[in-house]
């Protein structure tokens, strides 16, 4: 989802005079919940979460069957006590506003709501208070008033605040439809949003899904809504156009009828048109068997973390619906130390609630005491600080584990979120001890749970120094489990298990260790969040491989919804509850390799990485395979006889015939194939293409398959209208001529060919893919350069939510031409960047945070190098953050130019083809990405990015391709 903005200015022409508008920005129909904030007269030991809470509750008197329910527990009645309330989502749209407009029951409860406005300067001012009165619902307005005219328009709500006097204790109101009044921009008229369903869509069998628009105008309107339906690939498998009436400031709920679809996650765009009024919805629709419980019981545990301490009641309720269609068998509960206990009022019931849920799910809980120790457990306050009062870490620590000890489920304790970043205020000296009193009083309170290590980050440019490694080699014997994270690609997670796995025998360590948070942002785009699913099974499947005792994703759900600048797409569901193609893959994974044991990685298996693993009964064999370098398409020769099932990530049937002992299943992506024990191995091809090719929109590609005959006698060989023959054994080479499109896109096309073999009365039939990657040509010499132009919004990337920095204008705003030849064994690259300011105060080695252009490179053998290139005034800088040889990790003293002509920003550079690990060869092929940040003096705040590997994460899997002509 891209968030388009404009200043005032703009929306001023888009909207109708004397309009008297009315905007729904909250519902609580997508069971969300806002968080608590500034509070005064809070009884003590109460805390956001368990007592202080606004969030979504059902209530079938309302339109769309949810109302908000607004929890306080005040001390002192003859006090006033109130507490501010906030949602991000909530504070998106931004009206020309007059007033705030809501319906409440106040139940009786003598109390005022007012709302906290924000202008376009991200200055803020409240509403008038409003008296709640009575019982039952009732429609109530709170004046923006002359207050207003001091502020610039357009506003949106920033907070709730909520107050009452004479009222104590733990109690509720009901609030819904909270709406802003005033001129609402054509953009938001009408507002499309999901109607709440189950995740799962049934395969083979018809489907629906719904919508609800809401008018914002006093005027009806009538209008249509198209609905289109995408696969894997972008084919649009249905589209459907339906009219849409609604009255003033009304509602309707449109439903769609679906196709039977096979299993998939399918990208959904609902589109709603009345003349000028246009708006869409992207949306996904899963289609898969949920697990409907756990399926797992053996370690590595499949893990997910959910917020659910942030979480009102009924977002939890729903979300473990979900948790229960997955299987997980794990999840991580984070806690604050200070939160629950504060030496003298504790909040244990509350955990004892929370805690109590796994045991009715079933799941096991790694208790993670994230940070902030109670302040009786200092001698000198410090946020984030250390205990350095042992005695009453002590005392603290055996209330905490006496407070779990009762709950089965809690089978870990994870001790500290990153402690080596700055979420632990302290020395390594001061941690290791406070580990040691939390090793102590787990083994005289609850001996039967295991100690993870503090979560760290091992790779991090803000760690402590050697903080990770000492946490496991001077920690020894104070921990049963090493924990780390690890967010971003398989790259990013292999590298750091591998160094732990290290530090680790270096220390003499033989324990396993688990991951508490790893996980990838998705982004926004349909091929970003296609990629997070591709990302997290081949994580999993990896640390599988591993010692691993158990495994986290990190989350659940998008949570971007409730924080401002909130890491914000990591979930597997998103925000509005629907299924991420990640979902689905995770479903999948667990059902695949649930009651495995410990995989292995295969050797000599040619372009693809193949995991084997054994069911824990010894009868079943599965393989998790996909392409070693992403974005190719191969063939998994197997040579045997029996039962043979192959399905993608997401659990659709791959064919997998199997003619005269042998099968050839294609492998574009993570899939699965199983087999009894023993039935199958990994063969020679018969029929396959010998290389991966490359190749620039609107030529020929030349591929190569290779066959083998592979019958006892000579065989004949039937292939694009021709015939040959083979001996018996012998292999032999066929030239493809492969025509690519003129408009085909940088990546893979593909097409298949049927290939015939006949010995005697024996035939077999094969398909076989013939792949080409179309790719950037890099021109030679003085030859024209290719141009890549980035200068569309679904390239830009917002790094901030701040309404103080507008967001990105257009091209002229922030674009970029992008252009590379070679020459002298050098790649030259020409890049012209249009920005209004350009900014630069930064050394080479940081040059990221200011004006710049990250270019990444990724060689077909796996060397992975990404620079940063930066300057100003006729002066350039190359600084290399990545490297396959850390001797190049550094500043690169070659041939850089940075000038800039009115508000065009020319880049020019020569790069070592040598130093790239690219051999200067016409027909090489390779990988790259390359973005482009922003900074307008208040820090980086965007970037535009062509494929991407970079930005979000470091995957040189999504980068684009490019040859050497």
């Amino acid at each position: 989802m891209k968030h388009a903005f404009c200043t005032a200015a703009c929306c001023g022409l888009l909207l109708s005079l004397g309009a008297a508008d009315r905007l729904i920005i909250e519902d609580f129909s997508d069971v969300g919940t806002w968080r608590a904030w500034s509070r005064q007269n809070v009884t003590p030991g109460k805390w956001f979460g368990a007592d202080l809470v606004l969030g979504a509750t059902p209530d079938a008197s309302r339109d769309d069957g949810y109302a908000g329910k607004l929890r306080f527990d005040f001390a002192d009645p003859a006090k006033t006590g109130s507490i501010e309330y906030q949602r991000a989502k909530a504070s998106q749209p931004e009206v020309f506003a007059d007033g705030v407009e809501f319906d409440a029951d106040a139940r009786g409860i003598p109390g005022k709501i007012r709302f906290i406005l924000e202008d376009t300067n991200g200055k803020r001012f409240a509403t008038e208070p409003v008296e709640l009165t009575g019982s039952g619902w009732k429609r109530y307005r709170s004046e923006a008033g002359r207050k207003a005219e001091e502020f610039t328009p357009p506003f949106k709500l920033y907070r709730l605040r909520f107050e009452a006097s004479g009222v104590s204790g733990n109690n509720y109101i009901l609030i819904d439809d909270i709406a802003l009044t005033g001129g609402v921009s054509r953009k938001r008229k009408v507002s499309i949003r999901p109607v709440l369903a189950p995740l799962a869509t049934e395969p083979g069998r018809p489907g629906k899904t719904a919508y609800r628009l809401r008018s914002a105008s006093e005027q009806p309107i009538e209008g249509k809504v198209t609905y289109r339906l995408f696969d894997r690939h972008d084919k649009c498998v249905m589209e459907k156009t339906l009219p849409v009436k609604l009255a003033p400031f009304g509602s309707a709920v449109t439903e769609i009828d679906l196709p039977p679809l096979a299993e998939g996650s399918y990208h959904a765009s609902c589109e709603f048109v009345s003349g000028k009024i246009k708006t869409d919805y992207p949306d996904w629709v899963g289609v898969f068997r949920p697990n409907n419980g756990r399926n797992n019981d053996t370690p590595m545990w499949f893990g997910i973390q959910d917020t659910v301490i942030w979480n009102c009641e009924a977002e939890n309720e729903l979300h473990n619906q979900w948790k229960k269609q997955a299987g997980f068998d794990i999840e991580r509960f984070g806690i604050t130390g200070n939160r629950i206990d504060d030496g003298d009022v504790n909040n244990f019931p509350a955990v004892r609630k929370f805690l109590d849920s796994y045991r009715q799910l079933g799941m096991l809980c790694c208790f993670s005491y994230t940070e902030g120790v109670p302040a009786v457990t200092q001698n000198t306050p410090k946020h984030r600080g250390a205990p350095t009062n042992s005695a009453q870490f002590r005392k603290h620590m055996d209330k905490v584990f006496g407070c779990i000890r009762p709950f089965e489920p809690v089978r870990y304790f994870e001790f500290w979120n990153e402690p080596d970043l700055d979420f632990y205020n302290g020395t390594i000296d001061e941690y290791l001890s406070a580990l040691k009193v939390v090793h102590d009083s787990r083994n005289a309170v609850a001996p039967g749970i295991k100690i993870t290590t503090g979560g760290v980050t091992i790779l991090h440019p803000r760690e402590k120094k050697n903080f990770s490694r000492d946490v496991y080699a001077r920690g020894k014997g104070l921990y049963d489990i090493a924990c780390f994270h690890a967010h971003g690609s398989l790259m990013n997670y292999s590298e750091r298990q591998e160094m732990v796995e290290k530090w680790l025998g270096e220390a003499g360590v033989d324990l396993p260790v688990c991951n508490t948070e790893t996980g990838d942002r998705a982004g926004y785009a349909a091929d970003t969040i296609r990629r997070q699913a591709e990302t997290l099974v081949r994580k999993i499947v990896y640390a599988k491989s591993r010692n691993t005792e158990f495994y986290t994703w990190f989350t659940l759900q998008d949570y971007w919804d409730m924080d401002p600048e909130a890491d914000d797409s990591f979930g597997l569901v998103t925000s509005d509850n629907r299924p991420k193609p990640s979902f689905v893959a995770y479903n999948e994974l667990i059902r695949q390799l649930g009651n495995t044991g410990r995989g292995e990685l295969l050797k000599n298996t040619g372009e693809l990485d193949i995991y084997r693993f054994l069911s824990s009964d010894g009868k079943r064999e599965v393989l998790a395979l996909w392409p070693r370098i992403g974005g190719t398409r191969h063939l998994l020769p197997l040579e045997g006889s029996g039962e043979l099932a192959a399905v993608d990530l997401y659990g659709r049937p791959v064919p997998a015939k199997v003619q005269y002992n042998y099968a050839a299943i294609p492998v574009e992506d993570a899939m699965y194939v199983s087999f009894p024990a023993g039935a199958f191995r990994y063969g020679s091809a018969v029929a396959a293409q010998k290389q991966t090719v490359g190749g620039s929109a609107g030529t020929d590609a030349r591929v190569e398959l290779t066959v083998r005959n592979p019958f006892p006698q000579a065989a004949q060989v039937e292939f694009d209208g021709g015939r040959r023959s083979l001996k018996a054994a012998e292999t032999a080479t066929l030239p493809v001529r492969l025509p690519i499109p003129a408009d085909a896109r940088n990546g893979i096309f593909t097409t298949e060919k049927k290939l015939r073999l006949a010995s005697g009365n024996e035939t077999l039939e094969l398909t076989v893919p013939v792949t080409v990657n179309v790719s950037y040509p890099v021109a030679s010499g003085r030859k024209p350069a290719q141009e890549l132009v980035l200068d569309t919004l679904d390239r830009v990337n917002e790094m901030s939510f701040d309404p103080n920095i507008r967001r990105w204008m257009g091209p002229k705003d922030l674009s970029c031409r992008f252009a590379m030849t070679r020459e002298n064994g050098n790649l030259n690259l020409d890049i012209r960047v249009t920005d209004d300011r350009h900014v630069m105060n930064s050394t080479p080695d940081e040059a990221w945070k200011d004006d710049s252009i990250q270019v990444g490179f990724a060689t077909l053998d796996g060397k992975f190098t990404e620079v940063t290139l930066s300057g100003k005034d006729g002066k350039g800088a190359v600084y290399a953050h990545h490297a396959p040889d850390p001797a190049l990790r550094n500043e690169w003293k070659v041939p850089a130019k940075v000038t800039r002509t009115g508000d065009v920003t020319h880049y020019e550079v020569s790069l070592p083809l040598a130093k790239l690990g690219i051999p200067d060869k016409t027909g090489t092929l390779f990988r790259f990405s390359f973005l482009v940040n922003e900074n307008d003096g208040k820090g980086r705040i965007r970037w535009i990015e062509w494929m991407g590997g970079i930005g979000r994460a470091k995957n040189p899997d999504e980068f684009g391709w490019g040859i050497l002509k």
